[in-house]
C-alpha cells in the first residue's frame, strides 16, 4: 500500500485522491480511528483559528491494534495495512508476504483463531484493510485493548485503498450571491450564501485578492484582520485560482480585487442531510425545527463539532445535546458513537480538561444507546464508562461528597454552563447531582453490556443520592450548595433568601430520577421560574425537566422565544448563545467570538417532537416507542424519525371530540399510543378515544 500523510493536512491544498476500483472494509483496534480523527481535527482547528483553548487531554492514536477472528475461512486472503503486520494462527506464526502495497496471506482449514497485530510508525492509527467482497470482510472481528479487554470491531468502508482517516470528504461547489458595496471609497465584491459552510472560497483573479470571510455582513467588511476568528492566508492552487490555506466557516465573504472579471466560489463540505423531521400549523416552530436541524447537521463533521467558526472541536457539552438530536434527524449512531469513542479516553485528565464533562460523557453515553441501540461498540463504552467512574470515584471525600481538585490538562475543574461561577470552597448541589446521574446512568449502561461493575456503580449510586438529599434537600426544595452536616436549614419563605432558587439542582435532580413519583412543587416552581438556564445547552435540559413535571405549554412557549428570538436576528443556524443586550456576534471579549452554527443549539429537532407529539423511545433503539400528542393551540403537528428499521412517521390532528392520531411505524417497532399498542409494519389511524380505537390496517399511504 502507498504510504501517504496521516490524514489529509488543512495546512497545505491537496488534490482530491481518486477512489480505486472495489470496495474496501477496514478494521481497527479499539478507539484507534476515533483517535486519529480528533488529534487531526484539534491540529487543523489550531492552526487555523486564532484563539482556540482545547484541553490536550485527549487519546492520541496508540499505533498498534491486535485483531482476532475465530474459526476464520481458509484460502487465500489480501490485506492492506496501515503499518507492519503480524499473523498469528492457533498461536503460530503465519507468512505474511508484502507484494504490491499489500499482505498476503494463505490461511489454512481448521483454525480456531486468526490473530493479527498491526504496528505503525507514521502517525497512522493501526488497521488492516479486506476487499469487501471477501469473507474476511463480513467476518466477526475482534480488537483486544492494551488492558487485554475483547471489544467487538466496528467495520468502516471506503471506495479507496486507503483507510477511513485518509479519505477527504466530499464538497460541493456553490456560487454566493454577489452584492456591491462601497468599502473606503473603493468598489468591493460582498458575497452571500443561504446559509454557513464549512469550506474554502476559491476567486479566479488576474492578481492576488485581498479577503474576509464571517459568518455576518460586519464580520466580513471589518478591515481590522486581527479581530477576525479564523486566519484568511491565501495560496495559489494549480489551475490558477486562489483559495485559503485553510477551510473557513462562512456565509459572507468580502473579495477586493483589480481584476474586474474576478470570480467567486465556494467549495464547500457536503453536510449529511437530514431525514427527520417536525412540522406542525405554527410556522414559527416549524420553522424553529427546521433551523435546529440544520444547526446539526452542518455540525456533523468527522465528529460532531461545538461549531463551524469556533473551535470546530469536540466538546462532550455538546454531544450531550446532539446525541439525542441526532437521532430525531439523522439517524447516524456511527457519528454520535465516534464522538464519545473519541474523547472517552482522556488519559491523565478530565474529558474535555472539565470534572463534569467527564460526568456527562456518562449520562451521554447512556443516551446513546437508549437513542441509538446497544450497537457492536457497548462492550467497549461500558470499559470506557467504568474507567471513567473509576478515575471519578478518586475524586470523592471521605464525606461522600464528589469535590473535584485541579489536575493535569485542566480546562475548566468545574464548569457547570458558561457564567455559572463556582466559589472555592463549597460543594455545588447542581454538581453532586450531576454525579448521581453519572452514576445511575453508568449502572444502566453496564448492565445492558454485562459489564461485572455494574453492582458496583449502583452501590455507589445510592450512596452518592443519599448524600445529596441529605445535603442538599431541605424545606422541600434542592439548596445551591451543600450544607455542612449539622449546619441549620435555610428558611426558605424568606424574600431574600436565594439559597432554593437555583435552577441547575431543581432540573439535574429531576433527570436524574430523584423525585420517586410527581416532582415537588417548590422543584417545579423554580423551574417555572427560570424558564431560559444558561446557555442553549443547559437549557435544553432545564425544558426537558419542565415537560417531566408535565408543564408542557410552558416549556413550548419558552422554546418558542428563546431560539425563535434567534431567527428575529435573521438566524439561518443557532448560535452559541441566546441573544442579549450585546452585539449577537461578541463573546469572549471578542468581536466575533460568538459561534453562529453550534451543535448545543440544535435542541428544538429533539424537543419539539417530544414536546408536541409525546414522542420518545420507550425502549433502547426506539424498539418501543411512545406517542402521547398534546396539541394544545396547535391544529396539527407532524414528525418523522429515521430509525435503521425506516422511517417513523406520526401525525396528530385536532378534530371536534379530540385528536387523531396516524401512525406509520417500520418492522420490528412497537408504538404505544394511549391505550394501544401497534406493531409495525402498519399504517394506523387511531381515533380520538384512547380507551376505544380500531385495530390498525396495512395502509402504506404517506401523511
Amino acid at each position: 500500500m502507498t504510504r501517504t500523510t496521516p490524514h489529509p493536512d488543512d495546512t497545505v491544498v491537496e488534490p482530491v485522491v481518486e477512489p480505486a476500483a472495489g470496495t474496501w472494509t477496514w478494521l481497527h483496534g479499539w478507539g484507534e480511528h476515533e483517535a486519529a480523527v480528533l488529534e487531526h481535527l484539534v491540529t487543523t482547528a489550531r492552526a487555523a483559528q486564532r484563539s482556540v483553548d482545547y484541553s490536550d487531554a485527549f487519546a492520541r492514536p496508540t499505533g498498534r491494534a491486535e485483531l482476532r477472528l475465530d474459526e476464520p475461512p481458509a484460502g487465500p486472503a489480501v490485506l492492506l495495512a496501515t503499518g507492519a503486520v503480524t499473523v498469528r494462527a492457533d498461536g503460530a506464526d503465519l507468512h505474511a508476504v508484502e507484494a504490491d502495497g499489500a499482505w498476503h496471506v494463505a490461511v489454512p482449514a481448521g483454525l480456531g483463531e486468526l490473530r493479527v497485530v498491526v504496528e505503525t510508525a507514521d502517525g497512522l492509527p493501526a488497521a488492516i484493510g479486506v476487499p469487501g467482497r471477501s469473507p474476511l470482510a463480513q467476518a466477526a472481528w475482534r480488537s483486544v485493548d492494551e488492558r487485554g479487554r475483547r471489544h467487538a470491531v466496528t467495520p468502516r468502508t471506503t471506495s479507496a485503498a486507503l483507510p477511513p482517516v485518509q479519505v477527504r470528504p466530499a464538497v460541493r461547489t456553490e456560487v454566493p450571491v454577489r452584492v456591491d458595496v462601497d468599502v473606503d471609497g473603493e468598489r468591493d465584491g460582498l458575497h452571500v450564501l443561504a446559509a454557513p459552510v464549512l469550506g474554502r472560497p476559491v476567486v479566479r483573479s488576474a492578481g492576488r485578492p485581498v479577503l474576509r470571510a464571517g459568518e455576518t455582513r460586519a464580520e466580513a467588511l471589518d478591515p481590522d484582520d486581527a479581530t477576525a476568528e479564523t486566519r484568511h492566508d491565501l495560496v495559489l492552487r494549480d489551475d490558477g485560482a486562489w483559495t485559503t490555506r485553510h477551510e473557513l466557516a462562512l456565509r459572507w465573504l468580502a473579495v477586493r480585487s483589480s481584476d474586474p472579471s474576478c470570480t467567486v466560489e465556494v467549495e464547500a463540505r457536503v453536510a449529511p442531510r437530514p431525514t427527520g423531521s417536525f412540522r406542525c400549523s405554527d410556522e414559527r416552530l416549524t420553522a424553529i425545527a427546521d433551523v435546529a436541524a440544520r444547526t446539526l447537521a452542518l455540525c456533523a463533521q468527522e465528529l460532531v463539532v461545538d461549531g463551524l467558526k469556533r473551535d470546530r472541536l469536540p466538546w462532550v457539552g455538546d454531544q450531550a445535546v446532539t446525541t439525542t438530536v441526532n437521532a430525531y434527524v439523522l439517524g447516524d449512531r456511527g457519528l454520535a458513537a465516534d464522538s464519545l469513542v473519541a474523547l472517552g479516553r482522556p488519559g491523565d485528565g478530565w474529558v474535555n480538561g472539565i470534572s463534569d464533562y467527564s460526568l456527562w460523557w456518562v449520562v451521554t453515553a447512556r443516551e446513546l444507546v437508549r437513542q441509538h441501540g446497544p450497537g457492536t461498540d457497548l462492550g467497549g463504552l461500558a470499559d470506557q464508562a467504568d474507567d471513567l467512574l473509576t478515575d471519578l470515584a478518586r475524586e470523592v471525600g471521605d464525606d461522600g461528597v464528589f469535590r473535584p481538585r485541579d489536575r493535569p490538562e485542566q480546562f475548566h475543574r468545574v464548569f457547570l454552563d458558561w457564567g455559572v461561577e463556582v466559589t472555592s470552597g463549597t460543594d455545588p448541589t447542581a454538581l453532586q447531582l450531576l454525579w448521581v446521574w453519572a452514576l445511575r446512568s453508568g449502572t444502566e449502561l453496564l448492565a445492558a453490556a454485562g459489564h461485572p461493575a455494574a453492582g458496583r456503580w449502583a452501590d455507589a449510586a445510592r450512596h452518592a443520592t443519599a448524600v445529596a438529599r441529605e445535603r442538599g434537600w431541605s424545606d422541600g426544595a434542592w439548596t445551591a450548595h451543600l450544607r455542612a452536616p449539622g449546619a441549620p436549614v435555610a428558611d426558605r419563605d424568606r424574600p431574600d433568601d436565594r439559597a432554593h432558587d437555583d435552577p441547575y439542582p431543581a432540573l439535574l435532580a429531576v433527570l436524574a430520577g430523584l423525585h420517586d413519583g410527581a416532582v415537588p412543587p417548590a422543584v417545579r416552581d423554580v423551574l417555572r421560574r427560570h424558564g431560559r438556564v444558561g446557555t442553549p445547552f443547559m437549557t435544553t435540559f432545564a425544558l426537558r425537566a419542565l415537560l417531566a413535571c408535565g408543564e408542557r405549554d410552558l416549556a413550548l412557549g419558552t422554546l418558542s422565544a428563546l431560539w425563535g428570538s434567534m431567527l428575529d436576528r435573521g438566524a439561518t443556524t443557532f448560535w452559541e448563545d441566546f441573544p442579549g443586550d450585546g452585539p449577537d456576534t461578541a463573546m469572549y471579549g471578542r468581536p466575533y467570538g460568538r459561534s453562529l452554527c453550534h451543535g448545543w443549539s440544535s435542541g428544538p429537532a429533539a424537543l419539539l417532537p417530544e414536546i408536541v407529539l409525546g414522542l420518545r423511545p420507550a425502549a433502547d433503539g426506539w424498539r418501543e416507542v411512545e406517542v402521547a400528542p398534546a396539541l394544545g393551540a396547535l391544529a396539527w403537528a407532524e414528525a418523522e424519525v429515521p430509525l435503521a428499521a425506516g422511517p417513523l412517521r406520526v401525525r396528530a390532528d385536532r378534530t371536534a371530540t379530540g385528536q387523531r392520531v396516524r401512525l406509520e411505524v417500520p418492522a420490528g417497532v412497537t408504538v404505544r399510543c394511549g391505550a394501544r399498542r401497534v406493531t409495525g409494519p402498519t399504517t394506523s389511524v387511531l381515533d380520538p378515544d384512547p380507551t376505544d380505537l380500531p385495530a390498525p390496517t396495512n395502509e402504506t399511504t404517506a401523511p
